[in-house]
């Protein structure tokens, strides 16, 4: 069973300064590819199978260090998988060295989860010492072609932070969403839409559509939101501030599927999700703004993929994250998985 706990386990890593003045071009080894924004750095994809079990990779190099010959701090594996079914070949490092980012697809809840994955770079400049910056996803999606692909990288330098436009395609729609790359989180308007876009990552899922008023949805009296995606409704209650305080999804008859509450204690948001059967299923904490968005449902969904042959919800339940780690238990043990961190 530890092996499913692995085989999800993304680490991640930061990297180092820039490029020395006057110093020759970088050497990119075979089969890595140089990063767009910043030529100090390089990825690789690879995938490999370990029993019955295909894993893919993707590892990044600080070329600086890998050419002094300082290996061991060279090279790091940001994703190393069962779960990921594919690899997104459009990746990035900010012109700064301050922040990478990718796209992950993996297989969860019999569908497809698409997550773009924001890293920092630490002051200590050191690539064993990125950490999860945010994660976004659209949710589980059962056909490929629904999931929003990442199609180019564009970095921008602001005054004090990292402008990253990313441009995305899916079989019917064409779109760029800005992030502050440096808080990963998108960059849009304070409006009642926005904040429902923001917590989709910036744009809604495939097929889905916010209700307007006149379709029965939006209760502006009460700031009650509602998002159509196929025969699935997510329900959103805000206050006036635009926070969310529940997310509810519900099947089209209203059957409720799951529910989320979020509550506040100073700048820490915690939400706990309920399954159907009012079973409490997931909690996670995160400051501010991080804590409002859909790399949640996220972490649970890999949770449940990689537990796979035990996860039964009767004896099964992802207890609690925080920051890419999560307390699980099965049957009463309790096991400990960490995603990105």
């Amino acid at each position: 069973m530890f092996r499913y706990f692995l085989a999800l386990i993304l680490c991640c890593v930061a990297p180092i300064a820039a490029q020395a003045i006057n110093q020759g071009p970088i050497t990119v080894p075979d089969s890595w590819t140089q990063a767009k924004s910043n030529p100090n750095y390089a990825f690789r994809i690879d995938s490999y199978k370990l029993g019955k079990e295909q894993h893919q990779s993707l590892s990044l190099m600080d070329l600086q260090a890998y050419e002094t010959g300082d290996y061991d701090k060279a090279v790091v594996e940001l994703v190393d998988s069962a779960v990921v079914k594919e690899i997104n070949p459009i990746f990035d490092v900010s012109p700064d060295g301050s922040s990478v980012v990718f796209q992950v697809v993996a297989r969860a809840g019999g569908g497809l989860l698409d997550s773009v994955i924001f890293m920092t770079i630490p002051d200590a400049k050191d690539i064993q010492d990125m950490v999860l910056n945010n994660i976004f996803s659209d949710g589980v999606s059962k056909k490929e072609q629904d999931l929003y692909k990442i199609t180019d990288i564009d970095f921008e330098a602001k005054k004090n932070s990292n402008i990253a436009t990313l441009s995305y395609k899916n079989q019917d729609k064409e779109l760029q969403v800005a992030y502050d790359s440096d808080t990963a989180i998108p960059l849009l308007s304070d409006d009642l839409e926005s904040r429902i876009l923001s917590f989709y990552g910036g744009k809604l899922p495939a097929n889905a559509r916010i209700a307007t008023v006149n379709d029965d949805s939006i209760l502006s009296s009460d700031k009650e939101l509602t998002v159509q995606i196929k025969d699935i409704k997510h329900k959103f209650i805000l206050n006036q501030d635009n926070e969310i305080l529940v997310f509810q999804a519900e099947s089209a008859t209203g059957e409720i599927l799951n529910f989320t509450r979020y509550f506040q204690y100073g700048s820490l948001i915690s939400q706990e999700t309920y399954s159907k059967n009012g079973n409490k299923i997931f909690s996670s904490s995160a400051i501010g703004s991080h804590a409002y968005n859909a790399g949640d449902f996220a972490y649970f969904a890999y949770a449940k993929e990689a537990q796979r042959l035990s996860y039964d919800e009767n004896l099964s339940q992802i207890k609690h994250s925080y920051g890419g780690h999560l307390k699980s238990s099965i049957d009463g043990i309790e096991s400990r998985m960490k995603f990105l961190n």
